[in-house]
């Protein structure tokens, strides 16, 4: 009795997850989905189970597949990487993947679980500053980010590094009230 209420509570949990989780078999079809999965790669169970891990994955990356897949196996332990698969409607999502080979009771591989979280929102975000950095720095006017209220400040640009004369990282150890207190 109170195995199956592990079992049920264990269900529960892995069915209310928002990360995408589903298990992989040894020819790579997909034999469970959760609704957390179906959120992110827009594939209801019905229309996924059964069907290859492929389908998942853009062509240029199956080799991807393979070999994460193979580390996990002969490491036996799980793997973790960032990558982008594809969604039913063919757009791309950016995800951070961990896969973990799952073995019985006697040692026998049983096939592979993955958990899937979007990042995606990461990515745009890191894209947008990249941008913001590459511009920022080919102004020649000072550009200082100051985190308030401590006065600390968090970026500059290439143009406040060469007026106030300290290396980058120096810079970006004080506070806009040290650059004010070296003015006087």
């Amino acid at each position: 009795r109170e195995v199956e209420k592990s079992k049920d509570q264990l269900a529960f949990l892995v069915e209310s997850s928002h990360e995408a989780i589903f298990t992989i078999d040894l020819d790579y079809n997909i034999t469970s989905w959760n609704k957390g999965a179906e959120k992110i790669y827009g594939y209801k169970a019905e229309e996924i189970l059964g069907k290859s891990a492929y389908i998942l994955t853009p062509k240029d990356r199956h080799h991807e597949l393979k070999e994460y897949i193979s580390r996990a196996l002969s490491e036996k332990s799980p793997i973790h990487y960032e990558t982008v698969r594809l969604r039913k409607d063919g757009s791309k999502v950016d995800l951070m993947i961990s896969i973990s080979p799952v073995f019985d009771d006697y040692g026998n591989f049983l096939g592979i679980s993955a958990i899937a979280h979007d990042i995606s929102d990461r990515i745009r975000s890191q894209e947008m500053l990249r941008r913001y950095k590459m511009l920022s720095d080919s102004t020649s006017d000072i550009i200082l980010f100051v985190e308030y209220p401590s006065g600390r400040i968090i970026e500059a640009n290439h143009a406040a590094v060469k007026a106030y004369g300290y290396e980058q990282q120096e810079l970006l150890s004080l506070t806009i009230h040290d650059l004010r207190a070296n003015s006087d």
